[in-house]
C-alpha cells in the first residue's frame, strides 16, 4: 500500500513526490490508529526505544513482526538493523525509479510504519535517517 501511493503521487507530482511522503506515512498512522492496535500502549511511554520495542512485542505476538535488531542510542535515537527485510523489493524500486525522501536520502517502507506507531504511542514527532540501504551485513 506504501509503495502505490508513493508510485501514484510520483506521477503526479514528479520525482520528488512530496505528497507521497506524507501520505504515505499518514494512511499507515491512520490504519494503525484506526484499527486499535496500539491502544494499550498510547501514552504509556515518551521513550522512542520503549515505544518501538512495545510495537515490535505486538507484531510478535500477531506474529507479523520481520526479525529486526533495535538499539537504543543517546539523546532519543535508535538504531535499527534489518537483516532480511520483507519490503526490500519495494525499497530497491524507489531507488530505481530515483524517489527519494522530500529532503533527500532514501525512503524505508518498514521505517515509515515504525516511525508511526512511534508517534502514535508516545504522541512525539519523530524522523528517520537511512543509513545503509541493501547491504549484505
Amino acid at each position: 500500500m506504501i509503495y502505490g501511493i508513493v508510485e501514484a503521487e510520483k506521477k503526479l507530482e514528479g520525482s520528488m513526490a512530496s505528497g507521497a511522503k506524507r501520505a504515505a506515512y499518514t494512511a499507515m498512522k491512520s490504519l494503525m490508529e484506526k484499527g486499535g492496535l496500539l491502544n494499550n500502549v498510547i501514552g504509556s511511554t515518551n521513550d522512542l526505544f520503549e515505544a518501538l520495542d512495545n510495537f515490535v512485542e505486538i507484531e510478535k505476538a500477531m506474529n507479523t513482526a520481520s526479525p529486526l535488531q533495535l538499539t537504543k542510542q543517546g539523546s532519543g535515537q535508535v538504531n535499527m538493523m534489518v537483516p532480511e527485510c520483507p519490503y526490500k523489493d519495494a525499497c530497491r524500486t524507489l531507488v530505481q525509479k530515483e524517489i527519494s525522501r522530500v529532503f533527500g536520502g532514501l525512503e524505508c517502507m518498514m521505517l515509515i510504519g515504525l516511525n508511526a506507531a512511534a508517534e502514535i504511542i508516545t504522541k512525539n514527532r519523530f524522523d528517520y535517517k537511512l543509513e545503509k540501504f541493501d547491504n549484505p551485513e
